[in-house]
């Protein structure tokens, strides 16, 4: 299927040279361009895009304040493009999926297209995740899902409240479940304890899951991934790939 691609800047010419380097590529159906903010809005909601690429100094509304109006609905992945570098860090603050700083070459376009192309994946298996979920509820009359998990240790079974655990770490048939003043090791892959878990529980990295309650602040680091910082200081990294999950479950 196509990927749909929303063009945004007041520039003619930038506008052009991102229509020229998407022609290039196979898959790609421009759906719409716009020159100022508002124009942004509407042909977002009328089109639907799967990734934006979004100017940042535009009139009427500039790109940050395009996905504040968005907000708090769903928002596509968005590659912000600027020909200034002092906005990169706030861009990563609104989650940007890559900053394009012209003039950009081929080269660099297509780096940000791979991530955006990464980025959309994700996030059409993330919504398509929620609506199985969605579909696999249990009905009100059915059994009401455990809020403990069972881990067995020296001859005990530990009943652990899902509340109080913070997060999970995998490695290789085992997992460490981290609560506030104590870590159980449980045999078991975190694939399968994945399962378990009530939907706070989110993956943020191949080998880490977090209970979202449990988050205070998140702070955008390089390459697109970001740190979480836990309210018992405690510091895990949500890597590039989890990071469109984890900001969907946030409502961010």
């Amino acid at each position: 299927m196509a990927l749909r691609v929303l063009i945004a800047d007041d520039e003619p010419a930038a506008r052009e040279r991102l229509r020229h380097f998407l022609g290039e590529e196979t898959d790609i159906q421009i759906v719409a361009e716009c020159a100022d903010g508002i124009s942004v809005l509407s042909a977002i909601r009328e089109h639907s895009p799967d990734l934006i690429f979004l100017d940042i100094r535009m009139p009427a509304l500039n790109g940050f304040e395009v996905i504040q109006k968005l907000s708090p609905g769903p928002v596509p992945p968005v590659i912000f493009v600027s020909a200034h570098d002092v906005h990169a860090v706030e861009a990563f603050n609104f989650c940007a999926v890559d900053y394009l700083l012209k003039p950009f070459d081929r080269g660099r376009f297509r780096k940000a297209l791979l991530l955006g192309r990464e980025a959309v994946l994700h996030h059409e298996t993330i919504r398509r995740t929620n609506v199985l979920h969605e579909s696999e509820q249990p009905s009100e009359n059915q059994e009401n899902r455990t809020d403990r998990l069972a881990v067995r240790s020296s001859g005990r079974i530990n009943l652990l409240i899902f509340s109080e655990i913070i997060w999970i770490q995998g490695a290789g048939n085992y997992v460490e479940v981290h609560l506030e003043k104590r870590t159980h090791l449980l045999r078991q892959t975190l694939n399968r304890l994945e399962k378990k878990l009530p939907p706070r529980f989110v993956r943020i990295s191949k080998s880490h899951i977090v209970n979202l309650d449990w988050i205070r602040e998140l702070k955008p680091k390089s390459h697109g991934d970001c740190f979480l910082i836990l309210r018992n200081e405690m510091r895990l990294i949500a890597t590039r790939n989890y990071r469109v999950a984890l900001l969907d479950r946030l409502k961010i």
